[in-house]
């Protein structure tokens, strides 16, 4: 890119360029001189601005990645800046933000409004909180957001390097999370939530969560608040409430979440932990529905 940003917009109108940073680093791709713009801001991914002022954009008809706006999912580096440029630019341009395979960390990460996330898989590709954050991973830019959509990630709350700290917390109607892996959260491993007070909205309000997998939570392992008439499928929840025994939960249904669709949910304990969660299932609220579940090990009730 800075190779890109050095190129004479007097010269050929089309590059491609190798890499972000070093060649075959997954960053770069096809870029064109747009000779009719001379105001927009340089974006660090689909739009470039040279040193003599051209506007060089990112052309492509396949998705965009963090890659290509500088992340590196290399384990170590900060990635926090371009995943979040990455995000507000591909979302307002009615994108998705697709995620190659590597370990991405970051600090905090908005979660916005109509946001998609597309992972390359719950087992290649994860976004690790930084060492000594100390703060949720993911969380919601406000408490009215809604359409987020999150298929094909694993998220590490490295609880062995934070003290406290959630790793997603979505407040927002008609959430989607698909196919996607949480651990070692410091706190509480997902939390979601939403506006009450803005009532049904167009096209509903309930979120839809399928295929999911908490391990591992200082906390309880999932909080959920609402929206009520949501939809819960394949989720399995191990080793919750790892911060004090008998006080937190596997899955904590607070009041106003009620009227829950759950099937094949599947809490447990390994038999090696012996700090236990206060039970497996807290339910606050009425209306929900549990069919083929399987509540195992010591401590794993079902708390009405």
């Amino acid at each position: 890119i800075s190779a890109l940003k050095a190129l004479p917009k007097t010269g050929s109108p089309f590059c491609f360029v190798l890499g972000y940073d070093n060649e075959g680093d997954g960053g770069g791709g096809s870029y064109y001189y747009d000779s009719t713009d001379t105001t927009s801001t340089d974006n660090g991914g689909t739009i470039i601005v040279a040193t003599d002022g051209g506007r060089w954009k990112l052309s492509q008809s396949f998705p965009v990645s963090v890659k290509q706006f500088g992340a590196k999912g290399d384990d170590s580096t900060n990635d926090t800046t371009a995943i979040n440029n990455a995000n507000s630019v591909l979302t307002a341009l009615n994108k998705e933000v697709y995620w190659p395979a590597g370990t991405y960390q970051a600090t905090n990460i908005p979660a916005i409004s109509k946001m998609k996330w597309d992972g390359e898989g719950s087992r290649r590709v994860t976004l690790k909180l930084r060492n000594g954050t100390n703060g949720t991973l993911v969380t919601s830019a406000s408490n009215d957001i809604d359409d987020i959509y999150i298929t094909g990630m694993r998220f590490d709350g490295n609880r062995a390097n934070n003290t406290s700290g959630h790793v997603l917390n979505i407040y927002g109607s008609r959430t989607r999370l698909i196919d996607i892996e949480l651990a070692n959260a410091p706190e509480t491993g997902i939390i979601t939530n939403w506006n009450s007070a803005s009532g049904f909205r167009e096209g509903g309000c309930e979120g839809f969560f399928s295929t999911i997998t908490i391990d591992s939570s200082g906390k309880s392992g999932w909080a959920h608040y609402g929206p009520s008439d949501s939809h819960f499928e394949n989720v399995v929840i191990a080793d919750s409430g790892l911060s004090l025994t008998n006080s937190y939960y596997h899955l904590y249904l607070a009041s106003g979440s009620g009227n829950g669709r759950f099937f094949n949910l599947h809490p447990y304990n390994r038999r090696t932990t012996t700090v236990v969660p206060a039970s497996g299932v807290y339910v606050g609220s009425s209306g929900n529905n549990f069919s083929s579940c399987h509540f195992e090990s010591g401590n794993i009730t079902l708390s009405v």
